[in-house]
């Protein structure tokens, strides 16, 4: 059940949104669109190295930026892409000029800048602080894999000023977690090592992320967002407990506005969290039905001229 008692719908490519919820949003003056990344514009894989925005994604992001330049340069729409991974990473995957770029759940900020060459290329910004912290974190991070005798599934992705411990390639990843966990455990008891103080423990799909006590998280940077941005109309979509964060920041918007918002929750099957299904207005069946619904919502805005707002 969603906060509000009921409970999400459940929707597909051939049981799509109600069309009346995507013109409400598409009807606003200013409309801030939240997506995640992984598991939401790009199919969950075992090395995450190897994620790739699905085309669709790409081009109705594109579609969006597009529908969505107003007159004076004021655009009437802003997309955000506010993913775990460091923000010049999703911003090379994704390859969408005019979005923002938020990583590490929106502690650093990347944009896509044209180099010399033509080529467009992420430039980022990390507060020096957190930075260095992500190096302490890194070392936690080396101990944990030293300690497990450096196991082929264990995928360690500094970010910057965290570090994800990646378990989805383990037989029984159930048990790795629980292994990883109980190393990170020891060491903060200081049974095993005298390194840095104790880091934040975030868990994710099938991964255990390393962060400095001090960072926010996807809550609060959808909060600076829309203090930021003053949208009419709101729509969020992850897949994850980190995005239910962002759900939740979304729903006190919209309670305290009054405004328009819709939250999509992406269903990873088996693997969904009960945050991200119990906070949703709508529940799509993966990334294929989110690139869908971004592009009907591209097609309304394209449908109401600019002139009319």
């Amino acid at each position: 059940m969603t906060p509000s008692g009921r409970s999400p719908r459940v929707t597909s490519s051939s049981s799509p949104t109600p069309p009346d919820d995507l013109a409400r949003l598409a009807a606003a003056s200013r409309l801030l669109v939240i997506t995640d990344f992984d598991g939401t514009l790009a199919p969950i894989v075992p090395d995450p190295p190897a994620a790739t925005i699905l085309p669709a994604a790409r081009a109705a992001l594109e579609r969006l930026i597009a529908a969505g330049s107003g007159a004076d340069d004021v655009p009437r729409l802003v997309v955000a892409v506010l993913s775990g991974r460091d923000a010049a990473d999703v911003a090379r995957r994704v390859r969408v000029a005019g979005a923002r770029y938020l990583g590490q759940h929106g502690i650093e900020h990347a944009s896509l800048e044209m180099d010399a060459a033509g080529a467009l290329d992420p430039a980022s910004a990390l507060d020096p602080a957190l930075a260095a912290r992500g190096r302490d974190l890194q070392l936690i991070a080396n101990e944990v894999r030293d300690q497990l005798d450096r196991p082929d599934w264990l995928v360690v992705e500094p970010k910057g000023a965290s570090v994800g411990l990646h378990y989805r390639r383990a037989a029984d990843p159930d048990r790795a977690r629980l292994v990883i966990l109980a190393t990170l455990d020891a060491i903060a008891r200081g049974e095993a090592s005298s390194t840095a103080s104790a880091p934040l423990v975030m868990e994710s799909r099938r991964v255990v992320e390393l962060r400095p006590v001090e960072a926010f998280g996807k809550g609060e940077a959808t909060r600076r967002l829309i203090a930021d941005i003053h949208p009419d109309a709101v729509l969020v979509m992850g897949d994850d407990r980190t995005d239910a964060e962002a759900f939740d920041a979304v729903r006190d918007w919209r309670d305290a506005s009054g405004h328009p918002a819709m939250i999509v929750g992406v269903s990873g099957a088996s693997e969904t969290p009960p945050e991200v299904r119990d906070r949703s207005d709508v529940l799509v069946p993966g990334p294929d039905a989110a690139a869908e619904l971004l592009g009907r919502l591209a097609s309304d805005l394209e449908a109401r001229p600019a002139t009319g707002h």
